[in-house]
């Protein structure tokens, strides 16, 4: 028996994930994010974040 052959299909897979509630409020936040108006802030905050923790620990070990 082929291994492939017992799989089933891309197209059928998701279809039960389609009728989720959740999957609109999903899709909204995905539209929000990937918006030319957000997008910006969500790929730097991040960075911002990291960088101030590692400064604020590195501070308060000199200043111990």
């Amino acid at each position: 028996m082929d291994v492939n052959m017992s799989r089933v299909p891309a197209e059928r897979q998701a279809s039960s994930f389609k009728n989720v509630e959740g999957t609109k409020g999903i899709m909204k936040l995905k539209k929000l994010f990937y918006s030319q108006k957000v997008a910006p802030y969500v790929f730097v905050v991040p960075f911002i974040l990291s960088f101030s923790f590692s400064g604020y620990i590195l501070l308060s070990q000199l200043f111990l």
